[in-house]
This record gives structure tokens, sequence and C-alpha cells, in this order.
């Protein structure tokens, strides 16, 4: 399978389990800072030397520095008003990755249908 190489804005945090109020209100800061029509995908793995789990939240939109500044000391409150300590996150930072010949067409047929709003205004005119 073909893979594309994209840059993306990385969110790393340790742990696997997270409290479904407290991904609500990131899924709400995230949506503020980058878009609602943002992509971001999930990755929950172990780190092979000491096995600690890490989550990635990879945010497929860019930033500038002031921005992962500001979104850093947000999700750290975010952190500290949901219970977890603010230092499990680990990291926010732009980085290359990439995503499969799958992943790269359901992106773009998405932006070919165009979000719900979009389609049904197309309808009613």
């Amino acid at each position: 399978m073909s893979e594309t190489r994209v840059t993306v804005t990385r969110i790393r945090m340790v742990g696997r389990r997270w409290k479904a109020d407290f991904l609500e209100d990131l899924m709400e800061l995230l949506k503020i800072t980058f878009g609602g029509e943002t992509l971001i995908r999930l990755n929950s793995f172990l780190t092979p030397q000491r096995r600690f789990p890490i989550t990635d939240f990879d945010v497929f939109k860019e930033v500038d520095d002031e921005t992962i500044r500001k979104l850093r000391d947000e999700i750290e409150k975010l952190l500290e008003e949901h219970g977890y300590n603010p230092r499990r996150l680990l990291a926010i930072k732009k980085v290359e990755t990439t995503i499969t010949a799958r992943e790269s067409a359901i992106e773009s047929r998405r932006e070919d249908v165009g979000t719900a709003e979009e389609r049904a205004e197309a309808e009613t005119t």
C-alpha cells in the first residue's frame, strides 16, 4: 500500500485511557484552535524501553509556534481541571508522518463531498 508524507501537529500525552469528559473538552479545544473540520488521528501504544502508555493526537493541520505555546497552556489547564497531572502532556510539535493511500483517498472524498450543511445548501439552491 502506498503512503504519503504529511506534516501534522502532534500532541503527545502519557496514558491510554481517558475520561470521556476530558476527551470531549479536549476535542472542543482542538475545534476552537484548528477548526471543526480538522481531522485528528489517535494512536495509543507502549514505549518499547519502559512500556509507558502513550497517546498521540495527530492533528492534520499546521499552526504557528505561538499557537502551539497557547495550546500547551490550555491543555495543561484542562488536564488539571479533570484531575490529571499536567505533566502528562509530553509535547506538542510539528512532525512529519505518513498516511496510507486509503486515508488520503478518504480525505479527498470528504473534501469533494463537503460538509452536511454545504450539501444541504447545494440541494436547496
